[in-house]
């Protein structure tokens, strides 16, 4: 859709997917995931913005404590790779780089471009705390 996809063939790299996707980097690419199969629904979480960057923050500690396998152990070391770049892409930085007020900025742009690509019969913006009642009628059941 924006040229950020670099596999020609989405469709069929998502092809065993079972049930959904969530987190980065499906987040990061919604809006290639919608055109490449338009009957799914997307649920678009949100939070108190403060809420939402102690959350990040406090995750993004955890990894970082765990950086020094990347020195022992090849696949870790393909891990904290791919969280690099996934971190980059979606925050414009590494996280290191990032500051409350930058992660915020991210946050809330890309909370209004998934509700301005979206169309409302396939979106549900769901707060933390509104609880899984929410989901299930979204999903009709």
């Amino acid at each position: 859709v924006h040229g950020r996809l670099q596999d020609p063939d989405f469709e069929s790299s998502l092809a065993s997917v079972e049930g959904g996707l969530s987190d980065i980097p499906a987040a990061y690419y919604f809006e290639e995931i919608a055109a490449a199969f338009p009957e799914c629904k997307i649920i678009l979480t949100q939070r108190k913005e403060q809420e939402w960057y102690a959350s990040m923050r406090n995750h993004v500690q955890e990894v970082e404590r765990l950086r020094w396998l990347s020195w022992l152990v090849p696949e870790a070391r393909k891990g904290f790779a791919f969280f690099d770049r996934e971190h980059s892409l979606v925050y414009g930085g590494l996280h290191y780089q990032c500051d409350n007020y930058n992660m915020l900025a991210k946050y809330r742009q890309h909370n209004a471009r998934v509700k301005a690509t979206i169309s409302k019969d396939r979106l549900l913006v769901w707060n933390v705390g509104d609880g899984w009642g929410t989901i299930f009628t979204f999903f009709g059941k």
